[in-house]
């Protein structure tokens, strides 16, 4: 089922600004957990890197539909770093921040945000936030 869309056209862009709130649907159906990395997301505002947003599991670029199945909950560094198909994706923090220093200090950052309850503990562990 496609989700209701209301047009704007803003300085010759067109804008597509959601009816019903497909965020708080999706979070609410994945629990507040994102899709792609498994964690908690923080409630938005909380923080620009770790709070959630829409990802379209098939882009809209690649003719995904704007849809409740074809949209997940996913942290905004996540969906930044999905590859394009994004079928499957997934991150691991705990293995990504020994990458290099930058993926530590963002992977510390949700740690201290979460009250450093992340490192070795499975997501399932978690609440919603």
């Amino acid at each position: 089922m496609a989700l209701p869309v209301h047009f704007y056209d803003f300085w010759g862009a067109t804008l597509f600004v959601l009816i019903c709130d497909s965020f708080s649907l999706a979070k609410t159906r994945d629990k507040g957990l994102c899709q792609i990395c498994s964690l908690p997301v923080l409630p938005k505002g909380a923080d620009n890197d770790w709070d959630g947003t829409i990802d379209h599991i098939i882009p809209v670029s690649l003719d995904g539909e704007h849809s409740m199945a074809n949209c997940q909950l996913a942290h905004r560094i996540c969906n930044s770093l999905k590859n394009r198909d994004g079928k499957g994706y997934h991150i691991d923090w705990e293995e990504k921040s020994r990458e290099n220093h930058y993926w530590s200090i963002k992977f510390a950052r949700l740690e201290k945000l979460l009250g450093g309850r992340l490192r070795g503990a499975k997501s399932s562990r978690f609440f919603a936030c």
